[in-house]
């Protein structure tokens, strides 16, 4: 009604104002107020593309100290006014960004500390406060597993980095086996990816205004299975002197506590307390009895369980701490290994190869490995027999 925003005792921001102390079941007076004319200013939303008024846009008004104090929409002609103003006095405008278009600060300006003041010196309406919006861009980011390109949810540290400006974007929305990039400028983007349980990836894009890049990371695990050793039905007799075991191969560095190593019968938490393993290191799961303990460039970890792997044979899967299955691998014995689809989480064939259809079977006393290098491509043609 033409009068300028005032907080109680007069003042022109709430960071100022007064606080009023009341009590409970009387009534607090003079809480007066004495108004002074204000000031408006007003303009017009536009889209940068064609010019074409935006409706329902936010527009906030700011003190030169940086304190909201005003905020208005656009109507259906892209018009905004901002009243209420005190005069004289400095002000910023900032459209936020929403409805598909990034923010912007007067006078066609991306971040606060270029805008231009707004001096405001009378009361009269001061107009021609105009915005030119572009058009965001997005971008949005799948995981999935490198071996089968099964999906992963996202317990990933997400980057995105303008290039070539070098700032990270912060306006990331994670879903369960996605991440939502918004609000991004036209141009060249860095997309890094990092994370304690897979390897760690970067995929340059292109990102245009008002559309959607699509970016997919296929990750391999930090930790795999690299060796089973079992023994068939003399394993009573041998458990002690020549223990069964499961060997993991560290890619990379890694700390394996909270991994999760499973068969058909049993589960196992690796324990909460293991050391860092660096690339080329190896972490030896004992089933005999012992004390954990690190050797040289192995970890030894004791589960002190006689019956120790399945005599028939299984399957020996590696989850994260997050209990998504990162590798498999099948041992078999006597008659081989007869799974379904659904034992094993989704990988009904390796390479092609039925997993049931007697090329994964070997005898006892004998062990199955990955190539030596952890380089893991869960096909049959990267598993060589080693005898113990």
């Amino acid at each position: 009604q033409g009068y300028a925003i005032q907080w109680w005792q007069k003042k022109t921001l709430r960071s100022q104002a007064d606080v009023v102390s009341l009590q409970l079941g009387e009534e607090t007076t003079e809480i007066n107020f004495y108004l002074l004319a204000g000031a408006s200013m007003s303009g017009y939303v536009y889209s940068k593309e064609d010019s074409s008024a935006v409706d329902h846009m936010q527009v906030l008004a700011y003190t030169g100290q940086g304190e909201i104090i005003f905020e208005a929409f656009t109507d259906s002609t892209g018009k905004y006014v901002i009243d209420g103003l005190s005069s004289p006095g400095s002000y910023f405008i900032q459209v936020p960004s929403n409805n598909g278009y990034l923010e912007q600060w007067w006078n066609l300006k991306e971040k606060q500390n270029e805008a231009d003041t707004i001096v405001i010196d009378s009361i009269t309406d001061t107009s021609g406060f105009d915005f030119y919006l572009d058009k965001a861009g997005f971008m949005l980011v799948d995981f999935y597993r490198a071996s089968d390109s099964i999906s992963l949810s996202s317990h990933y540290k997400i980057r995105v980095i303008n290039l070539p400006a070098g700032n990270d974007t912060l306006n990331i929305e994670i879903w369960d086996n996605q991440a939502y990039i918004k609000d991004l400028k036209a141009g060249s983007y860095l997309a890094e990816i990092n994370s304690d349980f897979y390897l760690d990836q970067q995929e340059t894009l292109i990102v245009a205004s008002g559309t959607t890049t699509q970016v997919a990371f296929y990750l391999k695990p930090r930790l795999v299975i690299n060796e089973i050793y079992y023994q068939g039905g003399n394993k009573q007799q041998q458990v002690d002197k020549n223990p069964e075991f499961i060997e993991l191969y560290v890619v990379d560095k890694v700390n394996p506590s909270n991994w999760i190593v499973t068969t058909f019968r049993q589960t196992w938490n690796l324990p909460a307390g293991c050391p860092e393993l660096m690339a080329g290191e190896r972490l030896v799961i004992n089933m005999g009895a012992g004390k954990d303990t690190l050797q040289d460039s192995s970890y030894f970890v004791y589960l002190s369980l006689p019956d120790g792997l399945d005599d028939k044979g299984g399957v020996i899967g590696l989850r994260d701490p997050y209990s998504q299955l990162v590798d498999i691998v099948v041992y078999g014995g006597g008659g081989g290994v007869n799974l379904s689809e659904d034992d094993f989480c989704g990988w009904p064939n390796q390479n092609g190869i039925p997993i049931d259809s007697g090329a994964w079977v070997v005898d006892s006393n004998w062990s199955i490995s990955l190539i030596p290098d952890g380089d893991d491509q869960d096909n049959s043609n990267n598993l060589s027999l080693i005898h113990i």
